[in-house]
């Protein structure tokens, strides 16, 4: 008889304790339309309570337990570019190529999450786009 009113206190306890730390919440992340290889991705809560949370970007998909809501969206992203110094023949160097309008407590990037996958197609700024 202990067993069976113990099951399900241990069933709720479970479901209760996912509540908190947020279901899994799954996307894709690509710049100027092709997938960001490598980078972070950070959900900050847009009330300004609770914890950012952070997760990998590999190969444009990213998963990360949240719970749900409304939060801003970071992302950050490197990669080999020409190196930026005047000396000639300097070697390429890891740099951070996505917009800063994308990163930090102020990005322009929001998203409610709601269980459903989430997509973020990131734009380079105006002045930088490729001729």
């Amino acid at each position: 008889m202990t067993r069976l009113l113990f099951l399900p206190i241990l069933f709720i306890s479970s479901v209760a304790m996912v509540g908190c730390e947020g279901a899994k919440t799954t996307g894709k992340v690509t710049f100027d339309g092709a997938l960001v290889d490598n980078g972070t991705i950070v959900f900050i809560p847009s009330d300004g309570k609770g914890a950012s949370v952070s997760a990998p970007i590999k190969n444009g998909d990213f998963a990360i337990a949240v719970p749900g809501g409304s939060y801003k969206v970071s992302v950050t992203a490197e990669k080999m570019m020409q190196s930026s110094s005047t000396i000639k023949g300097a070697p390429d160097e890891m740099r951070n190529y996505i917009p800063a309008r994308y990163q930090g407590s102020s990005s322009e990037l929001t998203a409610t999450v709601d269980g459903k996958p989430l997509t973020f197609d990131l734009k380079p700024d105006a002045d930088k786009k490729k001729k």
